[in-house]
């Protein structure tokens, strides 16, 4: 899976079977590159779609392990939160 542009700093993972690049410029995530590793893209998809400021994210721990809990609080309310 590929989205937007790969341009700026560029992270990147590698396994014998995985590899992800993520690239930020200007505190946003700009694109990213991600084969055998389906699981958890749309995160990655809502930080690039959304323009949501990695500032608001624990990016460092997105960047290994992407996850909802490194958005906050209130941003997970807003995604997961129904009435009941």
């Amino acid at each position: 899976m590929t989205a937007g542009v790969y341009e700026g700093e560029e992270y990147c993972e590698r396994t014998e079977r995985t590899y992800k690049a993520l690239f930020t410029k200007d505190g946003l995530l700009k694109g990213f590159i991600l084969i055998n590793l389906p699981e958890r893209a749309g995160i990655y998809l809502k930080l690039l779609k959304e323009r949501i400021p990695l500032s608001k994210v624990d990016f460092e721990a997105l960047k290994t392990s992407p996850a909802w809990s490194a958005f906050s609080p209130e941003a997970r309310a807003k995604n997961f939160a129904r009435e009941v």
